[in-house]
């Protein structure tokens, strides 16, 4: 695999494994600014929020800015594919997720980082103050963590009955482990058990419906991730058929039929990644941008999966949510 020069154009991820690479065009005298990605390829529809952002502050590629997109769906090649998108020289290095920001993280603390998607950053290590980040990383928040509860008591308001809870997780993925123990927390509060599914790879993901009926689990928390997502309507389908409700936390995935979703709107967070990585090219300090938290949480509710699922959502519930799809 090349690493620099005579590189190949990324192309969509989906149902990818190996490490891509773009091309590095020739733009000397440019600044830089390198995406890290972990599940958007170049030309998908949140890079392309967080272009045209780019662009409409100015920002424009290829004359007043290099833009560069290193992708992969490996994650054994995390670090060699860190490790390219800082030999490329960047000015400015985005990271998609707190997975690749603490690659990026452990390999230069000179060259500033933006996180599009993260969580507790003081959990993570990137950081010991919110508001003025210390070290050469801030970001923004999609309050996977902080959310974590009121999604326990979302479900458990739309299934009074529930006593058993599955939570879909991947492990070893920073967020899901912080997110899994708030979970527990709030269920505990509620009288609920947690049954914990951890999952690795695909064929696990596939293994999930079988090990939520044999626990007995009376309703699905799944946490996002790109291996998660990927298999999104292949296990919501999976669950209706086994009369188990999944709660989720993007809207689109209630959108494909996830009984509720309860998140923030990610394209927010594209946006607001977008213009701080200009405020850092005008020669803004990280000091000088704190860890940003979402300004919009979304609740949407599926109610042609709450009738397949025998369930009658509360009608105050209903008043509350953000968008119902009938």
């Amino acid at each position: 695999m090349a690493v620099l020069g005579g590189m190949v154009a990324a192309w969509p991820l989906a149902g990818r494994t190996e490490q891509v690479i773009p091309l590095l065009a020739q733009r000397p005298g440019l600044p830089r600014v390198v995406l890290l990605s972990l599940d958007f390829a170049p030309d998908s529809p949140p890079v392309q929020v967080f272009r045209n952002e780019l662009r409409d502050l100015g920002q424009i590629d290829g004359a007043t800015v290099a833009f560069e997109v290193i992708a992969s769906t490996d994650l054994t090649q995390l670090a060699s594919v860190a490790a390219a998108a800082i030999a490329m020289k960047p000015t400015v290095l985005v990271a998609v997720n707190p997975r690749a920001a603490l690659a990026l993280f452990r390999l230069t603390r000179d060259v500033p980082i933006v996180v599009v998607n993260t969580n507790d950053p003081l959990a993570l290590g990137l950081t010991s103050s919110i508001s003025r980040p210390t070290a050469n990383i801030t970001g923004i928040s999609t309050s996977l963590d902080t959310l974590a509860g009121k999604r326990v008591e979302l479900l458990h308001e739309l299934v009074p009955t529930a006593r058993r809870l599955g939570v879909l997780y991947e492990l070893t993925n920073p967020n899901h482990e912080l997110v899994l123990e708030r979970t527990k927390a709030a269920a505990g509060a509620l009288g609920l058990a947690v049954v914990p599914l951890g999952v690795a790879n695909a064929d696990d993901i596939a293994r999930v419906p079988d090990r939520v009926v044999g626990e007995r689990c009376d309703g699905l928390l799944v946490l996002p991730s790109p291996a998660i997502l990927a298999s999104s309507q292949t296990l919501i389908s999976a669950m209706i058929k086994a009369g188990v409700p999944t709660v989720h936390s993007f809207g689109f995935e209630a959108e494909d039929g996830g009984l509720a979703a309860y998140g923030t709107d990610t394209t927010e967070n594209w946006l607001r990644a977008a213009q701080y990585v200009d405020r850092l090219l005008r020669g803004a300090k990280i000091s000088d941008l704190p860890f940003d938290e979402p300004t919009r949480i979304r609740l949407t509710l599926n109610l042609k999966t709450a009738r397949a699922l025998g369930l009658e959502i509360p009608p105050a519930l209903l008043i509350r949510a953000d968008e119902v799809i009938e």
